[in-house]
């Protein structure tokens, strides 16, 4: 028999393995919040009046961000069944749906940021912004710059001023950055209150530099996560009936406080996990030289004979494309000085084949590409082979 101060102590022991038990059992069952939306009234946008709110609010200066639906269960799961069957294979290179470019694209790319941005909570990745992106500085941003005031175009502004409330979501271990903008925002939710700069001139430029300060608790533990762009990565979805011709995939160094740091890319974020002090910093470079894009087929390869430029995530077009070729080997240079928009302007060649194509021996025909903008011209171009 034992005495009473051994049953004692059993009892307890056996007390602390249950209660260890129900611990671990209510860990897991614990259900892990998602990420959620920074309001758009809480970012503040540094611009000299060329960015998406800005050009936004020309069409409509009354317009008004509207919050997204938190999607779940079978709402949800139907949604994600339209992205992938319905909106990715007949996205089309400026982020709108269908091959005829010349069609309005406003309504349909309100559709799209709009679906990206209510999928992204319930599996963060940044493949949803990576569509959202492409659409913002395309379809949306040229819609907004056509002097056609319609309803297409005042969707379109809606759009872009509602993208203001999904650049960054925060969760409780830390931030998403999801869009780059030059701005100020107070995060003040997830539990976290304190302030994030981004100082950065995109879509123009690649350099980002992202600054914490304001922070309520000294030297808190915070995980950010910083979405790097498909065209950055070096490609995009399979499902997508188009891709970036392949090519050396480009070193994006992450620096903190000025220092070097490896750090993990997970579903398409760069996480940078430390303890912050106020001012600390967080810059990178994006590769913006221009890729070349190429139709994919029904077999998934990427097709020759078409091609379509792209500088970040800017989407080119040209004038009087079917006089001549594109060729990949030709070189393209930017212009010394910006379109009226602010946008880098690329200037290079196409060649008259005269029935032949050869890069030796055709005439060169000199040619300036801007983004797609309010003057849409010709985007897809000959190739030679």
């Amino acid at each position: 028999m034992c005495t009473f101060s051994q049953c004692i102590r059993r009892v307890a022991l056996f007390v602390l393995w249950i209660a260890g038990f129900a611990q671990l059992w209510a860990d897991g069952q614990r259900r892990v919040e998602p990420p959620c939306y920074v309001p758009a009234d809480s970012v503040v946008l540094w611009s000299d009046g060329s960015d998406f709110r800005c050009r936004a609010l020309a069409v409509d200066p009354r317009l008004q961000a509207r919050p997204f639906v938190k999607l779940t269960g079978r709402a949800r799961k139907a949604r994600l069944q339209q992205w992938r069957h319905e909106v990715l294979p007949a996205l089309n290179v400026i982020g709108g749906v269908g091959e005829d470019l010349d069609r309005e694209q406003g309504i349909a790319g309100s559709n799209v940021l709009r679906l990206a941005a209510e999928l992204f909570p319930g599996e963060p990745d940044a493949r949803w912004f990576d569509v959202a992106e492409r659409t913002l500085c395309n379809a949306l941003s040229g819609r907004c710059l056509s002097g056609t005031l319609d309803t297409d175009q005042h969707v379109a502004a809606q759009a872009m001023v509602d993208a203001t409330g999904c650049m960054l979501a925060a969760d409780a271990e830390g931030v998403y950055v999801n869009l780059f903008a030059n701005s100020t925002t107070h995060v003040a939710v997830a539990g976290w209150d304190f302030y994030l700069d981004q100082l950065t001139a995109m879509p123009c430029d690649g350099r980002v530099r992202l600054r914490l300060t304001g922070f309520r608790v000294k030297k808190p533990q915070l995980t950010l996560r910083v979405r790097i762009p498909d065209w950055a990565r070096g490609g995009t979805s399979s499902l997508l009936p188009f891709d970036f011709a392949p090519s050396a995939p480009s070193a994006i160094t992450i620096y903190v406080n000025g220092r070097a740091e490896e750090v993990p890319v997970e579903k398409g974020y760069a996480i940078v996990c430390r303890r912050w002090n106020k001012g600390d910093e967080v810059w990178f470079d994006l590769p913006m030289q221009p890729r070349l894009l190429r139709r994919r087929g029904d077999d998934g390869q990427l097709r020759r004979g078409q091609v379509a430029l792209q500088r970040g995530p800017l989407v080119y077009s040209t004038s009087a494309v079917q006089l001549g070729y594109f060729s990949a080997t030709a070189p393209l240079t930017e212009a010394e000085m910006p379109n009226r928009y602010g946008s880098p302007i690329l200037e290079g060649n196409l060649y008259d084949d005269h029935g032949v194509p050869a890069d030796a021996t055709a005439p060169a025909l000199p040619r300036a590409w801007e983004p797609w903008g309010d003057r849409p011209q010709e985007i897809w171009m000959r190739e030679i082979h």
